[in-house]
Parts: structure tokens; C-alpha cells; sequence
């Protein structure tokens, strides 16, 4: 079972999901949901939810994730449940607006950075891999910025609350 929290616009979903014997169960604000897929190619799929026929389209690139069911699209984020939990937590939140530094939510070790010093980011897009308890967890951006000061490398520990980045 997975837990996730997914933001899309102004809404915060906390969504579990799990395996159901080859389909879904899906949990969305504590309503339960039968879910079953078949590709159908080309980022397209067939998803019947309760017995309810959708065709969604998902398309994603680096920066940002795409989907789209009748003709109306939505670009979600989606964080690891326990994640989200630990970037409020350490202060740098989810919320869309950037704070000018990005702290280590959790203790950890770099797995790779994603960002260079100078570099224009976007919301989505992804900084840093961290390892924490033999899981990667991918940190973010919250928004559009450009980074500052980068103060860790590859391989390196780091400890909850520590700098990580500083945007402009």
C-alpha cells in the first residue's frame, strides 16, 4: 500500500493506494474506489473506476506531469505521503509559494542533485534525491525561482534541518 499526498490548483488530496488483485484499491479523502487499467499505448489508458468507463491521457516530462480525462487536463504534483509530512515539518512546507531556502526534511544521504548554481527552475521540477530509511524520496521545487547556493554533492550525509539549496 502507498500513500501519497497530491496537490492539483488549490486542492490538497491525501490518496492511498493499493494492490487489488491486479486492479486498485484507491482511497481518496476516505472514500474507497475500485480502479482497473489497460494501456492502451502512447501515454493513453482505459481506467474503469467503480465501473465507470474513463480514457485518460498522461503525459510527463521533466518539469511537469499531465493528465487529461474528458477533454479537461490537470497538471497534479505528487509527494510521497510521509514526505509531504516531513517537508512541513522541517518548515519548507508544500505550499506553492517558494521560500529562499530548501532544508533537509529528514536525515539522509544525498543521492544525487538535480540543479545547478544560475539554473531557472520550475515548479515540479526535481532538486535533490535523498535517502532516507532505504527509500529515495525526490525533493521538488515549489515553484519558479533560479538557484542560488547549492551546499551539498552527491554522496554526502546530511542532517533534518540542514541546507540544502538557497533560490533567488
Amino acid at each position: 500500500m502507498r500513500r501519497y499526498q497530491v496537490d492539483i490548483g488549490n486542492k490538497s488530496l491525501d490518496i492511498t493506494v493499493a494492490s487489488d488483485g491486479g486492479d486498485y484499491l484507491v482511497v481518496i479523502g476516505g472514500q474507497k474506489q475500485h480502479v482497473a487499467l489497460a494501456e492502451l499505448g502512447d501515454g493513453a489508458f482505459h481506467v474503469l473506476v467503480d465501473n465507470e468507463s474513463h480514457e485518460v491521457e498522461f503525459r510527463k516530462d521533466s518539469a511537469e506531469t499531465k493528465i487529461t480525462v474528458g477533454g479537461r487536463s490537470f497538471h497534479p504534483v505528487v509527494y510521497d505521503y510521509h514526505l509531504a509530512e516531513a517537508l512541513t515539518s522541517a518548515g519548507t512546507g508544500l505550499s506553492s509559494k517558494m521560500s529562499r531556502r530548501l532544508n533537509a526534511p529528514m536525515p539522509g544521504l544525498v543521492i544525487r542533485v538535480d540543479v545547478s548554481e544560475g539554473e531557472a527552475i520550475v515548479k515540479g521540477q526535481s532538486l535533490v534525491i535523498l535517502e532516507a530509511m532505504k527509500m529515495e524520496n525526490v525533493i521538488k521545487a515549489k515553484g519558479e525561482g533560479t538557484i542560488k547556493k547549492i551546499y551539498i554533492k552527491d554522496g554526502q550525509s546530511v542532517e533534518k534541518g540542514e541546507s540544502l539549496i538557497d533560490f533567488d
